[in-house]
């Protein structure tokens, strides 16, 4: 996607021409937006002050070797103890 100057007419560079569809299309990347944002703070919440990086390394490392069956067993709030807390 192209950074475009603020007073583009963006549905021009973005090839639509009807202008009902662009607002129908930018509707929905909104929802999708607020969507995405309100999965980032579930996951934050599920988190709770668990370092995201050492949690996906975590889950990296052993996801392969986990049983299927088991796989609550890595989710955050289950492995919280054998993780390190984030740092402000």
């Amino acid at each position: 996607m192209i950074g475009l100057p603020a007073g583009t007419r963006i549905w021009l560079a973005a090839g639509v021409t009807d202008i009902d569809a662009l607002k129908a299309l930018l509707l929905q990347r909104d929802g999708e937006v607020r969507q995405l944002r309100d999965t980032v703070s579930t996951l934050e919440q599920a988190l709770n002050g668990i370092d995201p990086k050492a949690y996906l390394r975590h889950v990296l490392t052993h996801i392969a070797d986990h049983q299927i069956n088991r796989i609550a067993d890595l989710l955050p709030w289950n492995v919280a103890g054998q993780l390190q807390r984030k740092t402000d």
